[in-house]
């Protein structure tokens, strides 16, 4: 007990809390009475020096450090994929991110708006807290009127105006007038407003606030007492996006204001149970079959970020039997530098074109990967793919496969190009090739697989990296007729795999 002493401030009839060096609480035997209404504050003896305490919630419970993180950002990289909705501007209004500080800035002209809000809405879980916290610089001595700023749970009002800025909403809000308010909106309307001090040094300051069902609290730098609180406002919906926003009056500021954000976290104190969530993104949690109460699975595509996932389907020309052994007839190539290739599914058929067969080998066709592949193949035909073939066209890239890089043939085999090429197919199929008109002239039945590597059945794909692919090679055909072949490849393009 030589670190750590108990600092009775006050306590209604029970046993006093004693911690550990070990952090742990003990109880002791003795009942302390010091008068109704005081309560009881536990410290360490360095925090006794310092001014930090174990202190209470104003609900009577002692506050942890430890919530359940839901969401966090120090703005090391500008994350508007998962964690932020794309930027919402007015007029010449930015939101930019650099050096680790999210700012908005809309200067000193009529209208100007900035904004940015979370993908993911937040609900407190029963009778916890959501707790949000940010890090935020203003101007330094004198708040520039005009301009209307908040920080919070919210979404806009349908005008989005200074005037009339926010739908519904808890936050801290510095409105026209200059002035700094914890506000909440329901129904376009503020149905709670109390004015607070704002920081005018031009520094960075601490704010949080605490939201439940039936109360909230706003704090500035002391995280002990709150600056403001505000009891059984009932807003139109609770579940809402973390939220900032900037925007001038029609009469504009004086000067431009200064909105910087270093830091923003939510965490719930209601979270008390496990759940499994994503590591980065902990407000993706895993669900639950309320039925079975067993996991809830679903099988996914690749996460493709700022790329995406494409299919094409390609015919031959006529090809004469006669091509040499191990002719190319499609030739897939991957330059990029930095991103990947994913290949998950080649099929092909074949069936005879105007000349049937006469005896000898079977049809042989395999699937080979390249390495080295410096210099693209020539003749044939080659599609050029642009904006075209992605399976989604909101939300997904345009292919990186360039021009030239894909090709299939049409009456004679392809140019080889320059790279090196396995010993060994990934994949071959034999088949028999027709010899008389009473047979059907099918060849290889439609979408037959040549390669599959489907990652959400657990398979790996053919990963291609910079100057990689496959080529399918008509390994022997018998020595008279004609044929054509389609071929269909199924491919996503990502950042890393």
């Amino acid at each position: 007990m030589s670190n750590w002493a108990t600092k009775i401030i006050g306590y209604v009839s029970g046993n006093g809390a004693e911690v550990t060096a070990a952090g742990e609480q003990k109880v002791l035997d003795t009942n302390i009475n010091t008068g109704a209404g005081a309560m009881q504050v536990v410290y360490s003896a360095a925090g006794k020096t310092a001014g930090a305490a174990l202190m209470p919630t104003p609900y009577g419970y002692i506050r942890s450090a430890i919530d359940n993180e839901l969401f966090t950002d120090t703005f090391d990289t500008d994350d508007q994929l998962i964690k932020w909705n794309a930027n919402v501007v007015a007029g010449t209004g930015t939101v930019t991110v650099s050096g680790s500080v999210l700012s908005l800035a809309t200067g000193t002209t009529a209208s100007n708006a900035a904004a940015r809000f979370s993908r993911p809405s937040f609900d407190h879980r029963g009778f916890g807290y959501l707790r949000y916290g940010w890090a935020i610089q203003l101007e330094n001595a004198t708040i520039q009127t005009n301009t209307n700023r908040f920080w919070g749970k919210g979404n806009p009002n349908a005008s989005f105006t200074a005037a009339t800025p926010l739908a519904t909403a808890q936050g801290f809000e510095i409105r026209t007038d200059g002035i700094l308010y914890a506000s909440i909106y329901s129904g376009n309307t503020a149905i709670f407003s109390q004015a607070l001090t704002v920081p005018t040094d031009g520094l960075y300051h601490a704010y949080m606030m605490e939201v439940r069902s039936d109360i909230v609290f706003w704090y500035i730098d002391n995280f002990a007492v709150p600056v403001a609180s505000a009891q059984f406002k009932v807003v139109a919906a609770s579940q809402l996006p973390t939220r900032f926003h900037m925007i001038n009056h029609t009469t504009p500021p004086a000067g431009a204001p200064t909105f910087n954000c270093m830091t923003v976290g939510i965490g719930d104190t209601g979270l008390s149970r496990a759940s499994v969530s994503d590591g980065l993104n902990p407000w993706i949690c895993q669900t639950v079959d309320s039925s079975h109460l067993a996991a809830r699975m679903s099988s996914r595509p690749l996460d493709h970020t700022l790329y995406g996932h494409y299919t094409i389907g390609l015919q031959t020309g006529v090809l004469p039997a006669a091509l040499a052994a191990n002719s190319e007839i499609f030739q897939f190539r991957w330059a990029d530098a930095s991103r990947f290739a994913i290949i998950t599914k080649v099929k092909v058929s074949a069936c005879v074109s105007t000349t049937m067969f006469a005896a000898g080998v079977p049809v042989q066709i395999d699937m080979v990967k390249a390495t080295g592949w410096s210099a693209a193949g020539t003749l044939g035909a080659s599609p050029t793919i642009g904006t075209t073939l992605k399976k989604r066209t909101a939300g997904m890239g345009s292919s990186l496969v360039v021009a030239g890089d894909m090709r299939i043939a049409t009456t004679a085999a392809l140019g080889a190009g320059t790279k090196t090429l396995e010993a060994n197919s990934l994949g071959l199929i034999v088949a028999p090739g027709p010899i008389t008109a009473s047979l059907n002239g099918q060849i290889i039945a439609p979408n037959t697989m040549l390669f599959e590597g489907e990652p959400s059945d657990g398979e790996y794909p053919l990963v291609l990296a910079q100057n990689e692919g496959f080529v399918i090679r008509s390994v022997a055909v018998p020595i008279t007729g004609t044929w054509t072949l389609s071929v269909q490849v199924t491919w996503a393009e990502v950042a890393a795999y």
